[in-house]
């Protein structure tokens, strides 16, 4: 084991305390309750959301959408 690894490891653990501080922040500054995420409609909305991503509307029509909005985005 080099003097190198510690270090890392260190920094690491502070890095993933600092993401899970930073989240509970800003859940408490939102106003997030992540009971309601967890509940069952909570999973189900998580869950068709996951689903989109396996199967995506690919449709000319939901394109030309999702195109227009890009563009109403940018400008």
């Amino acid at each position: 084991m080099s003097a190198i690894e510690p270090q890392i490891a260190w920094r690491r653990y502070v890095l993933a305390a600092l993401v899970l501080l930073s989240t509970w922040w800003a859940m408490q500054l939102l106003g997030a309750d992540l009971g309601k995420l967890l509940d069952r409609d909570g999973l189900g909305n998580a869950m068709s959301i996951v689903s989109g991503f396996a199967h995506p509307d690919l449709s000319a029509e939901f394109l030309r959408r999702i195109f227009d909005l890009s563009l109403e985005s940018l400008f």
